[in-house]
């Protein structure tokens, strides 16, 4: 253990030394860590930018872009005409797999039960908590609409006990 301390430490202890260990929980050790949260879109680099929405395309096709854009080849599939509503099925499959993302992961841990402002979770979320690929805020500003219009479509199956 001696050996040990000293190399960790990089100190010499004598054969008396008291070495003691406080450890530190999960959550403590990663209070103020950042995650590298890829796959994240990047940042555009040129036209059309696909975090933003093309004028006239709809929300649907919106929503279709950004499920593509995070999830690529695990995207839900959605079987609904062009001008019908999304399906309760896609819905709940976004749902399930939205919640395998750690980007989605730590906004919903960073938020938790409270109710946060857009400005509250572009700094306290995007901003503090994640290692992002650019510092540009309008590029931080389409992530979070990007994000928050997913978790607004997304659903989760809820089986009443009866």
């Amino acid at each position: 253990m001696l050996t040990y301390a000293s190399q960790i430490f990089q100190e010499t202890f004598d054969e008396l030394a008291v070495i003691e260990e406080a450890r530190l929980s999960a959550g403590e050790f990663l209070a103020d860590a950042l995650l590298n949260v890829l796959p994240v879109p990047p940042p555009p680099l040129t036209a059309p930018n696909p975090i933003q929405s093309a004028a006239g395309t709809g929300v649907k096709a919106y929503l279709h872009q950004q499920v593509q854009l995070w999830l690529g080849d695990y995207s839900p599939t959605d079987l609904t005409p062009a001008d019908a509503p999304l399906s309760e099925a896609y819905c709940i499959e976004l749902g399930e797999k939205l919640a395998t993302l750690p980007i989605v992961q730590i906004l919903l841990k960073t938020v938790g039960e409270k109710t946060c402002s857009y400005p509250e979770l572009l700094r306290d979320v995007i901003q503090k908590r994640l290692a992002l690929p650019s510092n540009d805020p309008l590029y931080q500003q389409q992530l979070l609409d990007s994000l928050l219009s997913l978790i607004a479509t997304a659903r989760r199956r809820i089986e009443l006990r009866g």
